[in-house]
């Protein structure tokens, strides 16, 4: 199933663990229909998260579908209250890139973030001043209409916040040197980003590693981003997030999280350890 703005991803979510919880339970949508007093569409709509599940109707599911286990229990509830709330990026909505809106509302939610750019570098460890090259410097047509490039890098930046949460997610990222090799920035902004990188792996313990593409390596690298979100404890939900400049699309499929989480382990490989990263940028580009 591919997200498209709506459902939301926190109904989203929810439904899928009110899936699951009811196949266990041995219950048919036709039963929590009737225990719920309502239509089996409208309890159907639940599960597809086009309906949002409030506080009530999630602990009443909770005692339904005999939930023993708690962080299973208030994970849910939690979402469900969380998911008729607005974040601070739906602030942005109609101005802003819809992928860096989806992406923030991602990152709130997430355990852990694993992210992969094949020619740029990822937007939480970017600099500010990479930032504003990157989005105000892209050609008029790399943005939908109406979307303002200006309130693009404001919720970029915003996004950062991320870092230094007090309950910061795990944090990944793998990116190509083609960066730094065909930089979007003048040399001064590309040599503070790469000092700025330094200082993450060194100072605040962020795994980020450079890829560098041997000639004659046997498999191709891929030429598109990928962002995986997992967002719970031992029963976690995984999200991969599709982006690209032109937009985005988020696919909660499992069996696709479980293959895009082994390809991004395959690039950790492949890539550059963080330690040897930041040797790497301090050679490049010493003043």
């Amino acid at each position: 199933m591919t997200y498209q703005g709506k459902p939301t991803i926190r109904k989203q979510i929810v439904g899928r663990y009110l899936h699951r919880l009811r196949e266990a339970a041995g219950l048919s949508m036709d039963d929590v229909a009737k225990e719920f007093g309502v239509s089996r569409a409208a309890a159907y709509r639940h599960e597809t998260g086009n309906t949002a599940v409030d506080v009530a109707a999630a602990e009443k599911y909770m005692r339904l579908y005999d939930v023993q286990d708690e962080a299973v229990a208030r994970r849910i509830i939690d979402l469900a209250r969380t998911s008729r709330k607005k974040g601070w990026w739906e602030g942005y909505r109609g101005t802003a890139d819809l992928a860096q809106i989806e992406i923030a509302d991602l990152e709130d939610l997430a355990t852990s973030i694993s992210n992969y750019e094949p020619m740029v570098i990822p937007g939480l460890v970017q600099t500010k001043a990479y930032s504003e090259a990157l989005i105000l410097g892209a050609d008029d047509q790399t943005f939908p209409y109406k979307v303002i490039p200006r309130k693009s890098l404001e919720i970029r930046n915003q996004r950062k916040a991320v870092l230094t949460k007090k309950d910061r997610p795990d944090l990944r990222f793998v990116f190509s040197e083609i960066a730094f090799k065909a930089p979007v920035a003048s040399e001064e902004v590309m040599t503070d980003q790469a000092k700025h990188l330094v200082h993450l792996i060194r100072d605040k313990g962020v795994s980020v590693q450079i890829l560098r593409h041997t000639p004659g390596e046997g498999m191709a690298t891929p030429d598109r981003p990928l962002l995986l979100v997992t967002a719970g404890g031992e029963d976690a939900e995984s999200i991969v997030y599709l982006d690209n400049l032109f937009g985005g699309s988020a696919v909660d499929d499992q069996q696709v999280a479980r293959r895009a989480a082994e390809l991004f382990v395959h690039l950790q490989h492949r890539a550059l350890s963080p330690e040897e990263t930041a040797r790497y940028l301090e050679r490049v580009h010493q003043r």
